[in-house]
């Protein structure tokens, strides 16, 4: 797991214990060994909370990251999905399954309502066996190919990526 994914995970709210030992583990392949990267990516369930988020705050440290607050990496989420697909990195279809997901861990993310549910209707229309993404996405009057575009002008303007 990417740094910049954990990141997503923790402003996201889908964060898990897990996430924190798979991030160190990937994380040891391309850094020096350092003793609180080494010890998160050495935990074994049961895993402690406590012990985990101390070890994960001192490896951010130990490596000069800084974690950026909740909005600004729900930001990054966004605008980094919206990007992929404006440079042909990451189809609609994709993209549009990504950002779905965290819709359901908090409701008042409205920008990521339609994608969410595009996603229900694309799971109906595809067990009814009649539309794609991209159709029904116009059929809702949300264009998969328009939403990135207006966010690229709008909400993801003067966006920074966060490093990964």
């Amino acid at each position: 797991m990417r740094t910049r994914e954990l990141f997503w995970k923790r402003a996201l709210d889908t964060f898990e214990l897990e996430d924190a030992v798979a991030w160190a583990l990937k994380e040891l392949e391309n850094s020096p060994v350092k003793p609180a990267l080494s010890s998160l990516a050495g935990l074994v369930k049961p895993f402690n909370a406590f012990e985990i988020d101390t070890l994960l705050r001192d490896a951010l440290q130990e490596l000069g990251l800084v974690e950026p607050g909740p909005e600004a990496g729900y930001q990054d989420f966004i605008c980094s999905h919206v990007s992929d697909v404006l440079a042909g990195r990451m189809s609609e279809f994709e993209a549009c399954e990504r950002l779905a997901a965290p819709y359901r861990v908090d409701l008042s993310r409205r920008e990521l309502q339609p994608f969410w549910l595009l996603r229900w209707a694309v799971k109906d229309q595809r067990e009814a066996n009649t539309m794609t993404c991209a159709s029904r996405a116009t059929t809702l009057g949300n264009s998969s190919e328009s939403k990135p575009k207006s966010w690229a002008d709008g909400f993801c303007r003067g966006h920074r990526p966060h490093a990964d």
